[in-house]
């Protein structure tokens, strides 16, 4: 009976440890400033902003980490 309390208890501890996972993605308006941009993709985990209208909040279009690197290294 020992035994299976332990379990319990290690069952529930693995469960409150476990985080949400990071935002794979954000948002930008279109007129927003390189920096703003730099400083949304330094967020840990997101890769893409999804770039929308600032009235209509319409998705304009996608920006990815990759396509910022190549801009600034290319």
């Amino acid at each position: 009976m020992r035994s299976a309390c332990r379990n319990e208890r290690a069952a529930v501890w693995r469960v409150t440890l476990r985080k949400a996972p990071p935002p794979k993605n954000a948002f930008v308006p279109r007129c927003a400033w390189r920096a703003q941009v730099v400083e949304k993709l330094a967020i840990p985990g997101v890769r893409r902003l999804v770039v929308v209208h600032p009235d209509t909040r319409r998705v304009e279009g996608v920006v990815s980490l990759s396509d910022v690197a190549a801009y600034l290294f290319l």
